[in-house]
């Protein structure tokens, strides 16, 4: 068996598929007096980590002035979580994410009710949806970690009934597309069974299981745009020499019109369910550097701005089904900023914004909108759930989070920006330890993933996580970040291994000139994109970072590009468009030049890696391959390998060995702050 780390706390990672916190805990004296043994063992090996041969010692301001520390457990497996809060369609009934038992679970219970019933599940989840008849319960179901998601479904009325899989096709990713207040059997889904470069959509009878084509895909179909009822209105579609184009259905001849196109780069997203081709919403980039909310007519492709910012794209915008009413719209050029189209929804948003101007998110609500679900988040306060009651205009505290209450204990996110070496403006945000002066600390660069994702201002664990250490956490939107506008994304084209990572050594200096950093003392950390760009960084620039973290971060863009699954089609002719194209002499150079395998000689600062053995990317070959070379040239690398994880880690167990792994490394060799071992991590040892 693989162990998943080099060092002296070495945590075996077996199948866990099933959340194993299980109730035989403390059962024996055997399994007690092996805790307790197992405790002291773990306390050793942190106390060798945090002040053994070789590591940093924390600075006297880490130790006396910043707040106590929050624990690892509440950070990452705290069972009393609970989020997702859902009111059923005849509003009615309440469900939510949590735990029982602890185990995952989906609960739920009568809206005025007190008796909590649950669907157990056998993996953390993510989304969920309330079937149209009030009853039933789907959700997405991704069973190993490797993206190929399935559709199931639940029953509140025998909840310990096994969930029904309604698509049972090994191998396949299943897309959930629309369900119909006027028709709760039915639903649409899309999925790539028949070619699995290709998603069709089909009309799904929930009590049947039975499947019909609506609509198969030619070729390169990206979208298909529907009404509220469901009729095929149109589809969006990539152009094979580049950009794509929407075509509009005729249901009485069967023909597919091109109206309009676009550029690659050209965002373009319906909103809601146009009730004809003549009035559709979307957000949309077509003609314009930044993506704007617009009304558009999907026979001609004219457009109508309806809302837009002048230095940031249109992040999304929400509007009822059943009419397509546009709700809101926001932006995030800092802070967050929300555009209301409804003033009596502005208003009620407005009541809960409270002084801390928190973001509030309408997050669902019942068919006849007496009932909304509300949350709310700031930088330094997780989410907190709402239910509002329209009629009577009172609202219910569902859930806040614990950490809410650990607010003084939390870091403000900070908006910053500087100008990189060429002259481009960046921007970013910047998280300063409470109680710190602010000054000279040990900092830790966080690199976003995509690279076409962008960095917002939130409450973000990891950050909080990081700053409660007394780690200074300077989050990069770099050139080729989404968010920005095409230019700004162009830039990054040819761009991966050098000026994107240019940008994040003028951010370094940035953090070094402003007093914040000790450029001794400064670590670069990321998953994905920002994973691959951990790697360049110790590969390239040796001498800046003191360590790195690289998370499912990809080596060698070659092979990357050859492993990609077949529905990833679009997202690798979007990276051989920014890396280079392996068909062409300059373009497989330009792989290789990027590719940090090719220069991991170079590497002589510690370096973490962690991946999983479910990465739907296929690059767990890769990873091992560069781990196992490195260890042949004795460097400082450090390998964390989760057999049952894929690209994000869902498992609580594994959440809590792998942020234990981090805090152990950046103290050791940046000089941070250690918590306490868990009964949690305990009891992980004995499994």
């Amino acid at each position: 068996m693989r162990s998943c780390s080099d060092w002296s706390i070495d945590f075996p990672v077996h199948d866990q598929s099933i959340h194993s916190g299980q109730s035989e805990r403390g059962d024996s004296i055997r399994k007690l007096v092996a805790l307790l043994l197992y405790g002291v063992a773990m306390l050793a090996s942190v106390w060798v980590l945090r002040f053994g041969l070789g590591a940093r010692q924390p600075s006297s301001e880490v130790e006396t002035r910043m707040p106590p520390l929050v624990s690892l457990h509440e950070f990452w497996s705290n069972s009393k979580e609970e989020w997702n809060f859902r009111i059923s369609p005849d509003g009615n009934h309440l469900a939510w994410l949590g735990d029982y038992k602890e185990e995952s679970a989906i609960l739920f219970k009568q809206l005025d009710g007190n008796e909590v019933s649950a669907i157990r599940l056998a993996r953390p989840l993510e989304e969920f949806w309330w079937a149209e008849d009030s009853r039933h319960i789907l959700f997405s179901w991704d069973a190993f970690g490797d993206e190929n998601f399935h559709l199931l479904l639940a029953d509140t009325e025998n909840p310990e009934a096994p969930h029904v899989d309604l698509t049972p096709h090994p191998g396949v990713l299943v897309l959930f597309h629309q369900q119909f207040a006027s028709d709760p059997t039915h639903l649409l889904i899309r999925h790539n069974r028949r070619n699995r470069a290709l998603f069709d959509l089909y009309r799904l009878n929930i009590e049947t299981r039975e499947e019909t084509l609506v609509a198969q895909n030619p070729g390169n179909v990206l979208d298909w745009i529907t009404s509220p009822t469901g009729e095929v209105l149109a589809r969006s579609r990539q152009v094979t020499d580049g950009g794509w184009q929407v075509e509009v259905y005729d249901p009485d001849s069967g023909l597919w019109t091109v109206a309009f196109s676009g550029e690659d780069d050209d965002e373009f997203r319906i909103i809601g369910y146009p009730l004809d081709t003549s009035d559709a919403r979307a957000v949309s980039g077509r003609g314009r550097d930044r993506t704007s909310l617009v009304q558009i007519d999907l026979e001609t492709g004219r457009e109508e701005i309806l809302f837009e910012h002048s230095e940031v794209d249109v992040e999304d915008a929400w509007a009822r089904e059943a009419t397509n009413e546009l709700i809101a719209a926001d932006v995030c050029p800092g802070y967050w900023k929300v555009n209301y189209f409804d003033p009596e929804l502005e208003e009620l948003a407005n009541r809960f914004r409270g002084e801390n101007q928190r973001y509030v998110d309408l997050y669902d609500w019942s068919r006849d909108e007496r009932f909304w679900i509300i949350s709310t988040e700031s930088d330094t306060e997780d989410l907190a759930w709402y239910l509002y009651d329209k009629d009577t205009q009172q609202e219910r505290l569902l859930f806040r989070s614990e950490l809410a209450s650990h607010r003084a204990r939390m870091a403000p996110m900070q908006p910053i920006e500087f100008t990189a070496q060429d002259g481009v403006l960046i921007r970013g945000y910047l998280t300063i330890p409470v109680g710190s002066a602010g000054t000279n600390l040990p900092m830790v660069v966080t690199v976003h993933d995509g690279p076409w994702d962008r960095s917002y201002w939130s409450f973000d664990r990891e950050t909080q996580f990081l700053a409660n250490r007394g780690y200074a956490v300077l989050d990069v939107n770099f050139r080729g970040s989404g968010g920005y506008g095409k230019r700004f994304m162009q830039l990054g084209i040819g761009k991966f291994a050098t000026t994107m990572h240019s940008d994040i050594l003028d951010a370094v200096s940035w953090g070094i000139a402003e007093g914040v950093a000790d450029p001794d003392r400064v670590a670069i950390y990321g998953w994905g994109y920002g994973g691959f760009e951990s790697l360049v960084a110790a590969s390239s620039t040796p001498n800046v970072f003191a360590a790195a973290i690289d998370a499912a971060g990809t080596t060698d863009w070659e092979k990357t590009l050859e492993s990609l699954p077949p529905y990833m089609q679009a997202r690798k002719l979007m990276l051989q468009t920014y890396i280079g194209d392996p068909s062409t002499v300059e373009g497989l150079e330009s792989l290789r030049e990027a590719s940090p395998i090719h220069q991991i000689d170079r590497i002589v600062r510690p370096l973490l890696v962690a991946q999983g053995g479910n990465d739907a990317w296929g690059i767990q070959d890769q990873v091992e391959e560069m781990v196992a070379r490195l260890r042949e040239l004795d460097a400082p690398v450090e390998y964390l390998y989760f057999e049952n994880e894929g690209r994000s880690i869902q498992n609580w167990e594994n959440q809590l060995r792998f942020y234990r792994a981090v805090e152990s490394f950046l103290a050791k060799h940046l000089g941070g702050r250690i918590s306490p071992i868990t009964a949690d991590e305990m009891w992980i040892g004995l499994q």
